[in-house]
Formats: C-alpha cells, sequence, structure tokens
C-alpha cells in the first residue's frame, strides 16, 4: 500500500457495500476516513443531535436501512470502527446527502478539523420506496 497517512478523506454511502470495502481499505494506508450515510446506531436509538434527527425524519422519502430489513451492523460506526482497527481514523457522520444544509455542515466540519480535504469518493445512493422500477 502507498502510504495515505495525513491525508483527509470522505466516502459518502459508507456503511456498506463499496462504500464500506473503500474507506478501510483507506484506513488500511493509513487515511483519516470520514464516513458518511444515514444507517447509524446511534441516531437509530434517537440519541444524539435532536436537530439532525429532525432533518433525517422531516419529508423523507426514502426508506431507512431498518425499515428495509438491513443488518443493524451495517452503521457508519461500525465502518468506523474497521477503518480504526485497519490502522486509519474513522470518523463516523451521519448525513443525509439529499439535505443540502447536512452536507454543508460535513465539508464544515472538515474544514474547521483540518483545513483541507485530499479525496472525495462520492459513493452514496439510495433506493426510494417502491425501488427502482417504475
Amino acid at each position: 500500500y502507498q502510504s495515505m497517512q495525513g491525508c483527509i478523506c470522505v466516502v459518502t454511502g459508507a456503511s456498506r457495500g463499496i462504500g464500506k470495502g473503500i474507506a478501510v481499505e483507506l484506513g488500511k494506508a493509513g487515511a483519516t476516513v470520514y464516513i458518511t450515510g444515514t444507517s447509524s446506531s446511534v441516531f437509530s436509538n434517537k440519541s444524539t443531535n435532536a436537530n439532525a434527527n429532525a432533518n433525517a425524519n422531516s419529508n423523507n422519502m426514502f426508506l431507512t436501512n431498518e425499515q428495509i430489513g438491513g443488518p443493524q451492523t451495517e452503521t457508519i460506526e461500525a465502518t468506523a470502527e474497521a477503518i480504526t482497527r485497519a490502522g486509519g481514523v474513522g470518523v463516523p457522520v451521519y448525513c443525509d446527502h439529499s439535505q443540502d444544509e447536512q452536507v454543508k455542515q460535513l465539508f464544515d466540519r472538515i474544514e474547521h478539523e483540518h483545513g483541507r480535504l485530499d479525496l472525495l469518493v462520492n459513493n452514496v445512493f439510495r433506493v426510494p420506496p417502491g425501488g427502482t422500477s417504475g
């Protein structure tokens, strides 16, 4: 692996699948990886920021991980832990990318904490209720 020590990365939609795989590999290379998604063990317990919960639940036309019967182990927190175990720094961030303000807050946070972003993997995807067929 080429070292990515000190690199600041964002992988959107990283609670499972390709996004999770990319995020963990970046961690193996030593990167700090902010991973985003809406599958969260913290938010499903309603024990965090009430404002973000309100944004996540208002006018949401998409189904949650729980509603589609997805494994509750596939969360942004679990991916962050896997990144850290792999040698990087995993930072889980609840972010509904259909909400512009949440996306802005994500990048404002990274700017404040690091002053830069080195790599963005834009992997976020959601299936609307009823699936993809018309």
